[in-house]
């Protein structure tokens, strides 16, 4: 038989070629691009170990292979399905596809169902993937996404970790959002800094995401509603309408830490920060600022607090960093001199009635402001000068 068939007339039929160079191209492309695939049948016990995957279409297992790049490695777990490559003899993986075989890809894009493979039960949703978004996904419910804003076309770099993992959810998302979140596993969680359990957001514009009103009213506490409207809505306003054309960068998180580390070093490790704005600290509960008990050594002094500049205190009257009187003792200082004032008034009064008084029993006295009424001042003096010494801080200083 022939390669195709004639017509009648002896002459070729050209439904028949085009029929049969479609069927020949179409073998030749299986063969140059259809890509082997295998599963993980075992992950390995460490970090440089490598995988044991059988091949899918041949039914055989290969115990070295080794991942397809050395810059971009996705080490795949136990019953996922990566491409297959090899070379030279060696055989390497690609990034495992979305066929949720297993249990722990939770970097998953949409179920999916084919005649190799069946998906198992997934319970955890996949992430938000918009059309354009660069996306690298863990298994963990973390990802970097290279996007844009949800509701508008400024770009964005989205970096999330533990995404939804706050048990409360109802005041950020809606009912019916839940509701779909709950029925169906296909249904992509948003990022969402109120819920995500850690967030860097850089933002080329638009708000931020902040639900600070939902917040408050979380807590149920007065004080932070009043916080809220009396300082808060004044110091604290990263979506307020001039700010949506900024880029800003967004950390949001339960706990933030920020250290250096090297306290052996002899100098630098240091944490500096500067605005070309305002600076603003808030807080619902309290600011504290600490160092070291105040000491002196030849090359600095440690545990100094300062305020309004760098300078190194004096010590003069007129020094342009001045220490801060503490207030408990400059009251106590102020009490002192009350008290001696006073004396001096309950002095001149007994000197304005003829130097004549009476003490508690009844018995009258000749009074003069010499003896023992000048020691009683002396001391009170004394005491009064001890006093101001302490009012002054040895920790901070002000401009």
């Amino acid at each position: 038989m022939s390669l195709f068939d004639r017509s009648d007339s002896g002459l070729v039929d050209l439904d028949d070629v085009f029929h049969f160079v479609k069927e020949q191209i179409g073998q030749i492309k299986r063969k140059i691009f259809k890509v082997p695939y295998g599963e993980v049948v075992f992950e390995g016990e460490s970090d440089v170990e490598p995988v044991t995957i059988k091949n899918i279409s041949h039914q055989t297992s290969d115990a070295f292979v080794m991942p397809a790049s050395q810059h971009f490695i996705s080490k795949p777990v136990d019953r996922e399905i990566v491409p297959l490559f090899s070379y030279m003899g060696e055989s390497f993986y690609g990034h495992p596809m979305p066929i949720h075989q297993s249990s722990r890809n939770h970097g998953k894009i949409e179920l999916t169902r084919t005649k190799y493979f069946k998906a198992s039960d997934v319970t955890t949703r996949p992430i938000e993937i918009a059309p354009g978004d660069v996306v690298v996904q863990g298994r963990l419910n973390h990802s970097i996404n290279l996007g844009k804003s949800q509701f508008a076309d400024y770009p964005a770099i989205k970096i999330a970790n533990n995404i939804h993992s706050r048990d409360v959810k109802k005041p950020f998302i809606s009912e019916k959002q839940i509701t779909r979140e709950e029925q169906d596993l296909n249904y992509p969680m948003f990022y969402n800094v109120n819920l995500d359990g850690s967030s860097i957001h850089m933002l080329g514009g638009g708000g931020t995401g902040i639900d600070l009103a939902e917040e408050v009213e979380l807590s149920g506490k007065k004080g932070h509603k009043d916080f809220l409207e009396r300082s808060l809505n004044n110091t604290f306003t990263p979506d307020r309408q001039v700010g949506k054309t900024l880029n800003k960068i967004l950390i949001s998180s339960d706990h933030l830490i920020f250290y250096t580390k090297g306290l052996d070093a002899p100098a630098g490790h240091n944490i500096e920060m500067l605005a070309s704005g305002n600076v603003f600290i808030n807080s619902f509960q309290n600011v504290i600022i600490s160092t070291p008990k105040t000491s002196k050594n030849q090359e600095q002094v440690i545990g100094r607090i300062q305020l309004g500049n760098g300078e190194n205190p004096t010590g003069l009257p007129l020094s342009t960093m001045q220490p801060v009187v503490k207030g408990v003792d400059f009251q106590e200082a102020m009490n002192e001199v009350v008290s001696i004032f006073n004396f001096i008034r309950s002095q001149f009064k007994s000197l304005a009635n003829g130097g004549i008084g009476v003490d508690r029993r009844g018995v009258g006295h000749a009074y003069s402001l010499k003896g023992a009424p000048i020691k009683i001042l002396e001391r009170k003096i004394e005491t009064l000068e001890k006093r101001l010494s302490e009012t002054l801080s040895d920790k901070v200083y002000t401009e």
